[in-house]
């Protein structure tokens, strides 16, 4: 005639993992992206940096570079 003694709270946390696990999985298989689409995302990320900076008219120079000179002809 008895059944089995079950706690009520932790019954009640198991599901709401499960609930949530079930979430995230969704969540991952909807918005994740595979290591080698991260990699090659990153690749092409570079290339097109390195493409941009060697169509450059002019090269990029430095906040030193650019302040040295003003003061090397201020002490002229």
């Amino acid at each position: 005639m008895t059944g089995e003694v079950i706690n009520l709270r932790q019954m009640r946390k198991a599901k709401l993992r499960r609930e949530s696990e079930q979430a995230a999985a969704q969540a991952r298989a909807q918005h994740g992206r595979t290591k080698a689409e991260r990699v090659a995302a990153q690749a092409e990320a570079e290339r097109l940096k390195r493409y941009v900076e060697q169509s450059r008219l002019e090269p990029r120079q430095s906040s030193e570079d650019a302040g040295g000179s003003e003061k090397d002809a201020a002490d002229l």
